[in-house]
């Protein structure tokens, strides 16, 4: 990517990337007026910390082409409040907000709600935020560091999944996917008991 470039987009609200295939780590850090970001239509990674501290950063649109996002990519996005996977090719997602040496803490911000693809395999990490996730793949594993248990975290997912298990053993609010494209939802909690939506 040319340095150049992106520093002539420093001010800029909107960006609308295109012919890339990767956002190198830190490559748009510290856009604080950047408000929309739509992908390239090739793009297939995001850097570690790629958008770190664009507090403005309201609206990201990602292609179908995306395949990885690094650590921290949001990390302090306070404006992001969804992200929308579903349509890229997502295998894994790590919720991990640190940087390689463990000594800056980038939290997720207010970034909330994430639907991910059909596509992933796996979630790992930290959660420092309530958070909804929604699961449609019943075989993607959960696998988060014991300080997210004690977060306000909803799964949302087919049941019998593996998130479905994972709420239970974990005492999590789970919510039932019965439908990806209309949500019709039955939340559980606790002994496998109803409570109701």
């Amino acid at each position: 990517m040319d340095f150049t470039s992106t520093i002539s987009q420093f001010y800029k609200k909107e960006i609308i990337q295109s012919h890339i295939e990767e956002i190198p780590p830190l490559t748009y850090a510290g856009f604080s007026n950047l408000e929309r970001f739509t992908c390239s239509s090739c793009l297939k990674q995001i850097g570690d910390l790629a958008f770190v501290n664009c507090k403005s950063l309201e609206e990201i649109q990602f292609d179908e082409s995306l395949e990885a996002i690094g650590k921290g990519a949001f990390g302090n996005c306070w404006s992001l409040k969804d992200l929308n996977l579903s349509s890229t090719k997502l295998r894994s997602f790590n919720t991990d907000v640190y940087t390689d040496n463990k000594s800056l803490f980038y939290g997720y911000g207010q970034i909330c709600n994430i639907v991910f693809p059909k596509t992933l395999e796996r979630i790992e990490g930290i959660i420092t935020n309530e958070s909804c996730f929604e699961i449609p793949n019943p075989e993607t594993e959960i696998l988060l560091e014991t300080v997210s248990r004690n977060k306000a975290i909803i799964l949302i997912s087919p049941a019998n999944s593996k998130a479905h298990e994972y709420a239970l053993a974990h005492n999590l609010t789970f919510i039932e996917l019965t439908d990806h494209n209309q949500f019709n939802a039955t939340v559980y909690k606790d002994d496998d008991k109803q409570i109701g939506r």
